[in-house]
C-alpha cells in the first residue's frame, strides 16, 4: 500500500495482532500517505484517523456520526437500511 499509494484503503482489523505503539505508527503512515482510509476495527483508538463512523446493527440499522463522537454520543434510534 505504500509503494503503490492508492487512493482507497480498506482495513479489516489491520492491526489486531499489534501492540498500540505499532497501530499508532501504521496508521499514522497511512494517514500520512493521503489515502482515504476505510476501516472495520473494534478498537476506539483509531477513530482519530477517520472522520465519520458508520455503525452497523446485528438487525439491519445503521447510523454514520463524527468519528469524534464516537464513545460520547447517545445512542440513537438507528436509520432502516432499504
Amino acid at each position: 500500500m505504500l509503494l503503490t499509494k492508492p487512493r482507497y484503503v480498506i482495513l479489516d482489523e489491520a492491526t489486531s495482532a499489534l501492540d498500540s505503539h505499532n497501530e499508532e505508527a501504521m496508521y499514522q503512515l497511512l494517514h500520512n500517505s493521503g489515502a482515504t482510509l476505510v476501516s472495520v476495527s473494534h478498537r476506539l483508538n483509531i477513530r482519530r484517523y477517520h472522520k465519520h463512523v458508520l455503525e452497523l446493527g446485528g438487525d439491519g440499522t445503521w447510523r454514520v456520526f463524527p468519528a469524534e463522537d464516537l464513545g460520547t454520543k447517545p445512542v440513537e434510534k438507528p436509520t432502516q437500511a432499504n
